[in-house]
């Protein structure tokens, strides 16, 4: 009798438990797709900051070369591109004394993806806590229903 009633019990704590992952899944669905629309969006955003930089110093360098073959010659040019390869300097210092985090490519890219999602997120009422929260709790029922359906737990009591 004994017997019978644990596994009642166990079918009862299954079907409560899937009802409730089921929920949770339901609210998550809508934010997840959301949050993917969001992450294209911050994506496609990074991209561009990253070709805008690549292409102001493509710029910068070709306009020098013209300047140099066209309308001026080398020593007046010089200067002029010792002074803007300082200014790059002093930017990128500046960024670095800015961010305490010197000028690497992926830690940038990571800062503007990062910063850009958050930004998108609150624009959009995107409520990132309730998304990890969901995440959370669907995580943890569908273990809770992993542990009820394995049967060696019969064995060990609960810890």
């Amino acid at each position: 009798m004994a017997a019978l009633s644990v596994d009642e019990y166990k079918l009862s704590r299954e079907k409560k438990l899937l009802l409730q992952l089921e929920n949770a899944e339901t609210l998550l669905a809508p934010l997840h797709d959301a949050k993917r629309k969001i992450e294209q969006e911050a994506e496609a955003h990074t991209d561009r900051v990253a070709w805008a930089g690549f292409a102001a110093s493509g710029v910068q360098t070709g306009l020098f070369a013209r300047l140099t073959w066209w309308e001026y010659s080398w020593d007046i040019v010089e200067p002029v591109t010792y002074f803007a390869t300082y200014s790059t300097v002093a930017a990128t210092f500046g960024y670095y004394l800015y961010t305490q985090q010197s000028f690497e490519y992926p830690s940038a890219r990571e800062r503007v993806y990062t910063k850009q999602f958050y930004r998108r997120a609150q624009k959009q009422n995107f409520d990132i806590e309730k998304y990890n929260r969901l995440v959370t709790e669907v995580d943890e029922l569908r273990n809770q229903l992993k542990r009820l359906r394995d049967p060696l737990e019969h064995h060990h009591h609960h810890h």
